[in-house]
């Protein structure tokens, strides 16, 4: 998405996932289908680095079952095609540094500091798996949907 359409959109984000974790992606799970459905009416995004996490997920089972590649980045792209994915921008860029500093005595993963500042630069509602760790930066709003 670019940056003009993006900004257009942030607007009416209510959900960010992290989905550091595929739990919100799985929608066999009861309580995340459930509030999937909750929250149909709303903008649910993805954040880039948790799409390369995912990838880095089916890279990583690849190496001991390389036949099942294609099969994995398949149900990937059918898992994630129903939202939109959130690159990296200058916004980003900005809060990252801020949020770093913030969570110096008790950090974060730097990963988790790109989501957490990505979803802060939209305005969004983190949800996440790892409420606990996410809790820790100010002003984040959080939710954990499992």
């Amino acid at each position: 998405m670019r940056n003009k359409e993006q900004q257009a959109y942030t607007s009416s984000i209510r959900r960010y996932g992290s989905i550091s974790t595929v739990d919100l992606l799985r929608t066999n799970s009861p309580a995340i289908r459930h509030k999937l459905l909750a929250h149909s009416k709303s903008k649910i995004g993805l954040s880039i680095i948790t799409l390369c996490e995912l990838q880095y997920g089916i890279e990583r089972h690849a190496v001991r079952q390389p036949h099942l590649r294609a099969r994995h980045e398949h149900l990937l792209s059918e898992m994630v095609a129903p939202f939109d994915v959130f690159q990296l921008d200058d916004r980003v860029v900005d809060t990252y540094g801020k949020v770093r500093v913030a969570v110096a005595r008790s950090p974060i993963g730097v990963l988790d500091t790109f989501v957490a500042a990505q979803a802060l630069s939209l305005g969004a509602t983190l949800v996440t798996s790892n409420s606990k760790e996410f809790q820790r930066v100010p002003g984040l709003m959080v939710e954990d949907w499992r």
